[in-house]
């Protein structure tokens, strides 16, 4: 009894340190390395069933409201006790022994409704497919990447040149190997998961974002592996009343703390009533048009690897600044179906804007 609870007060203390120094800030620290997000996943998996769910295990939850402590009902197969207490046995969703697992490892989400354990597995195997799909589907821009980020053609790289190098670079092993098995994560935030993460990002809800750290961590990650792009950009959003006014005073500076979509400017179109942006359409939209500060981290051009390839998106990290530089009334002319349409104050307006960090 006295270790039990000497083990729980060593979890909580672990956990007030840890909500303490905001380790998760890493998330908003647009210069941070790869590294320094990893030291961070491990000092959260302290926290025992509080840590941070695997990314495959997010992903079905918060992209899609699956109940992964679903299952508590039927008959767990005998060898999965055994199994259970191997350090580097993973069972995934779908898998007999993934319920007993999980509820060993990890706290349940009770604002998820009880789900049967045959949904968990659907979930699972979509999941699975998805990972198989999409891995096949940017293999060819990692492989690029990752030669660029180490200055080895990996392309061309044998086997055995291959094994050198990773025996060389121990590190580069674990960088490569992480980010190629956590990908999907990219794609799950471009295919219909970027509105339920970024809330939680804007939220500032500390127990949700320690829950999806490495799901953040994932998307910032594999989100390296692409070019920076410094040239103009531009988007269309409908601001918050309170957001909005501080984009309406000039000087000031905005940081948003989710990620942030933008497309390549189309300067021909973009200022008009028939923007190649789509995201620009509609008559109460903010639109935002935004220029580089060369000492500012750009922008990464993601869109050979976003389930929306035909958005030339240029994708920024949570955490980035923008000057605001000009603000005026929008004159092109609204669509005739939102002729009649009446927008908010400060609504219709153009914003040019700066990147600053």
């Amino acid at each position: 009894m006295v270790k039990i609870l000497l083990t729980l007060l060593t979890i909580l203390s672990i956990g007030q340190v840890i909500a303490d120094t905001g380790l998760t800030d890493i998330l908003f620290k647009r210069t941070a390395t790869f590294e320094e997000r990893q030291n961070v996943s491990e000092e959260l998996s302290q926290l025992g069933t509080k840590q941070p769910l695997n990314v495959s295990d997010a992903i079905a939850e918060i992209c899609y409201g699956v109940d992964l402590c679903a299952g508590s009902d039927i008959q767990v197969p005998d060898y999965c006790e055994e199994d259970n207490s191997k350090d580097d046995y993973v069972p995934s969703i779908g898998d007999p022994c993934y319920p007993k697992y999980f509820k060993q490892k990890y706290s349940c989400n009770t604002e998820i409704e009880n789900q049967s354990y045959k949904t968990v597995g659907l979930a699972g195997k979509l999941i699975y497919d998805l990972n198989t799909m999409y891995r096949s589907y940017i293999y060819e821009y990692m492989v690029d990447g990752f030669s660029r980020q180490y200055n080895v053609d990996f392309r061309t790289l044998s086997p055995a040149g291959l094994e050198e190098f990773f025996k060389k670079n121990p590190q580069a092993k674990l960088h490569i190997e992480t980010i190629s098995s956590e990908s999907l994560a990219l794609a799950a935030y471009t295919l219909d998961c970027y509105g339920a993460l970024n809330s939680i990002l804007y939220s500032g809800e500390d127990v949700k974002i320690n829950r999806y750290y490495n799901l953040y961590k994932a998307v910032i990650n594999t989100m390296g592996l692409f070019s920076e792009y410094k040239g103009k950009v531009n988007r269309g959003v409908s601001l918050p009343a309170g957001i909005l006014k501080e984009h309406h005073k000039i000087g000031n500076i905005v940081c948003y703390n989710g990620f942030t979509s933008t497309a390549i400017h189309d300067p021909k179109t973009d200022m008009t009533d028939k923007p190649a942006n789509g995201f620009l359409s509609g008559k109460c939209r903010q639109r935002m048009y935004i220029s580089y500060d060369e000492r500012a981290l750009g922008g990464r051009a993601i869109s050979k690897a976003s389930t929306s390839k035909s958005e030339n998106e240029i994708l920024f990290e949570p955490g980035a600044c923008f000057r605001i530089d000009n603000v005026y009334p929008r004159t092109d002319p609204p669509l005739e179906d939102e002729a009649d349409i009446e927008c908010e104050e400060g609504e219709h307006y153009n914003f040019e804007m700066t990147l600053v960090r």
